[in-house]
């Protein structure tokens, strides 16, 4: 959540919380006092802030995040996305298809909505009156009195939604899976798609004006477009992010005695690489470690082995997959 041109917070997995006061140039870690994923943060002020994520779980700050106080909404299902408009009034809404609203600044949630259908993930409002809400397989939700009512709006997609945001009473944009963006003009009424130039699903979106915004997702990529989401434009292309798990000939082959072994990751992902001989007999585990999303390359050291044919493995969440090498001396 960005407060201004100089303070953000940003919540992750295992309780993360970070925070810089100089426009990103340094980030202090803050205790949250969880290990829980934290999935959503806002602030209202300077010093006072709220966090939800995994669980159930409700955080609190009032001297900006020095101190969160553990709170509870009254579930203990995961709470996907938190928005104030003002220190009083707030929303929260939960993959169990519930949206909750607080008046008094989070000390009791009223249950507002419960859906019979899909998965709620992202919530924003412009006002104490008007918000939307989205969620799985292109589900957009609006309300024009604060929550007491919610209509659904055709988003035309059936993508899921994982982000909503507004400039205004009238013109928003919602980001997803598979590359999607949607826009609006009239406060929902009509969504139109928008090119993002990506199939990777789209986290977060947020503009600063009608015309500048950012989406950011899988991979870490992150879009920019100065006019109003008709085109985006790739800022970490240069990155060059994976989209598949892979894992490429070693090179040279043959080797003697040394060569390397290249892979990619589409995700943050813990490693294995091990080296086997001709009968399958492990002979060493060259990798076995957590790594972020990108390409890697290995180096293996032969000099204490015979000449022979032998073979290396990659493990990586439900991937696997194993190649064949020569050693010639």
């Amino acid at each position: 959540y960005v407060l201004n041109a100089n303070t953000c917070w940003i919540v992750g997995i295992n309780g993360t919380i970070i925070k810089t006061t100089d426009g990103g140039n340094n980030w202090i870690a803050q205790s949250s006092g969880t290990t829980q994923t934290l999935n959503s943060v806002t602030f209202v002020s300077s010093t006072i802030g709220f966090i939800v994520g995994r669980n159930g779980t409700f955080l609190k700050t009032t001297n900006g995040g020095s101190n969160w106080i553990s709170q509870t909404i009254g579930t203990a299902w995961d709470l996907t996305s938190i928005h104030f408009c003002d220190v009083s009034t707030g929303w929260v809404v939960s993959s169990e298809r519930k949206i909750y609203k607080t008046t008094n600044g989070g000390s009791n949630w009223m249950l507002q909505y419960t859906g019979h259908g899909n998965e709620l993930l992202s919530c924003f409002f412009v006002d104490s009156s008007t918000g939307w809400v989205v969620g799985r397989y292109g589900m957009i939700l609006n309300t024009t009195n604060g929550g007491t009512t919610w209509v659904t709006q055709s988003s035309g997609t059936t993508k899921t939604l994982w982000s909503v945001f507004f400039n205004d009473s009238q013109n928003g944009w919602s980001a997803g899976d598979d590359g999607t963006i949607i826009k609006t003009s009239d406060g929902g009424t009509n969504w139109l798609s928008q090119s993002s130039g990506t199939n990777r699903y789209l986290t977060s979106i947020y503009f600063i004006n009608s015309n500048i915004g950012w989406a950011t997702g899988q991979s870490g990529i992150i879009l920019k477009t100065t006019n109003g989401g008709l085109t985006f434009i790739d800022e970490k292309n240069n990155f060059n992010f994976p989209l598949n798990f892979k894992l490429y000939q070693n090179y040279p082959n043959p080797f003697n005695p040394i060569t390397k072994i290249k892979f990619s990751l589409p995700n943050s992902e813990l490693v294995q690489i091990k080296i086997y001989d001709i009968l399958g007999k492990e002979i060493k585990t060259l990798l076995n470690e957590y790594k972020q999303a990108g390409i890697y390359e290995v180096e293996f050291d032969a000099s204490n082995l015979p000449s022979g044919v032998y073979f290396y493995r990659m493990i990586s969440g439900s991937y696997s997959e194993t190649k064949k090498m020569l050693l010639l001396r």
